[in-house]
């Protein structure tokens, strides 16, 4: 892993990219809106399911008012963190915070298209189950709880080494063998 990181590090592109001064600020900056964006929309909903706020709505009706701006803010996401990506490749790359990270994204991506699906074929169901059932409270709980880790693991890669102490290392070495 780590040479294919050097390997990308070294390209025209990430010199370009790393070496033009607005840059990193200005991907970190759009980033770091788009988690913003992403949690916040994440929250009206789970708001909603436990019924805190939005009940002269229905929870379809919520979702449907959130969930284009978590996708979309989720495709900014990947353009931007792509680029931070290239930027920096082997603070990312070889990072355990990083790669925890994108496993914590695909599991909260499973949740969220799982609960979009559910609700777009059982309505009904989900609406009740939000008012009674636990199990609909605590698939948005969880699924909260999972976004905001990944907002913790992306906090946390600059701080990799000092975090995780050799972590990092043992498993880039490992990776490298």
């Amino acid at each position: 892993m780590r040479s294919f990181a050097e390997w990308i590090g070294g390209t025209g592109l990430s010199v370009l990219l790393r070496e033009t001064e607005w840059v990193v600020p200005t991907l970190q900056s759009i980033h770091l809106m788009g988690v913003g964006v992403v949690l916040a929309s994440l929250f009206m909903i789970t708001l909603r399911i436990f019924t805190l706020t939005g009940q002269d709505q229905s929870l379809s009706a919520t979702t449907r008012r959130f969930i284009p701006w978590l996708w979309g803010a989720l495709g900014v996401l990947f353009a931007t963190g792509t680029g931070l990506i290239i930027t920096e490749p082997t603070r990312e790359l070889l990072s355990v915070s990083f790669w925890l990270k994108m496993l914590l994204l695909v599991v909260g991506s499973g949740f969220v298209l799982a609960f979009q699906t559910g609700l777009r074929r059982h309505e009904g169901g989900w609406e009740e189950g939000a008012r009674r059932g636990r199990s609909v409270k605590a698939m948005a709980a969880t699924t909260f709880a999972v976004w905001c880790g990944i907002l913790l693991m992306g906090r946390l890669i600059a701080f990799d080494a000092q975090f995780w102490g050799g972590l990092s290392q043992q498993a880039a070495s490992h990776v490298a063998n």
